[in-house]
């Protein structure tokens, strides 16, 4: 592992737990015991190595998600492993995004540019895959579907002061969120399908 490689690992586990405003620069320096120098030679600021160690923490996820629906047995199954995979993840995803979109919003904008590029990019293939499949409509514009979709989420991740008044939480909201989403493009096989693993899965909603 590389240096930088192991100052990323660092900073995304402090970032996670600590908070993106708490944790400084020192503070990652001090735990790898590195200079602060250096940490600016590799980085240039904070920012940058924020959007650095979230573009990490995002990658890792995707690759637990593709690794827990490889053996997928059709779409809907890859989609919701995938769900799966992504709860387990999603409360450190919260923190680190709002954070973010709080007390460093050029950064916060920088991730959900190349956030949105990367998942609606495999979202339109998964659904253009479950469309062949018989799972999804074949008369749902995809490119509609995906914004709106995307659009909802930062929606709830945007305004979780006005949406989180009840007792449900962050991860419960989501969840709700994306699998009524697949649910309302779902052919009836597909419904059917989504349901079964909602079932085996033990998602709530």
């Amino acid at each position: 592992m590389s240096t930088k490689e192991r100052v990323i690992e660092q900073a995304i586990n402090m970032f996670i737990y600590d908070g993106v405003k708490s944790v400084r620069m020192d503070d990652i320096a001090m735990a790898l015991h590195m200079s602060k120098r250096t940490l600016y030679e590799l980085f240039g600021d904070k920012e940058s190595l924020l959007i650095e160690s979230i573009k990490h923490f995002h990658n890792q996820v995707n690759i637990k998600q593709e690794l827990a629906s490889k053996n997928a047995n059709n779409v809907i199954e890859e989609l919701m492993l995938s769900l799966e995979q992504w709860e387990l993840n999603s409360e450190h995803n919260y923190k680190l995004i709002s954070g973010l979109k709080k007390f460093y919003p050029k950064a916060f904008e920088t991730v959900r540019g190349y956030r949105h590029k990367d998942r609606n990019g495999a979202l339109k293939e998964k659904l253009a895959k479950g469309v062949d499949q018989g799972l999804f409509l074949d008369d749902i514009d995809l490119d509609i579907a995906i914004t709106l979709f995307t659009d909802s989420v930062l929606g709830v991740v945007s305004n979780n002061e006005q949406i989180y008044k009840s007792s449900i939480s962050h991860k419960e909201t989501l969840t709700y969120l994306i699998i009524y989403f697949f649910r309302g493009i779902a052919t009836e096989k597909g419904i059917q399908l989504i349901e079964n693993y909602r079932t085996k899965l033990s998602f709530k909603y």
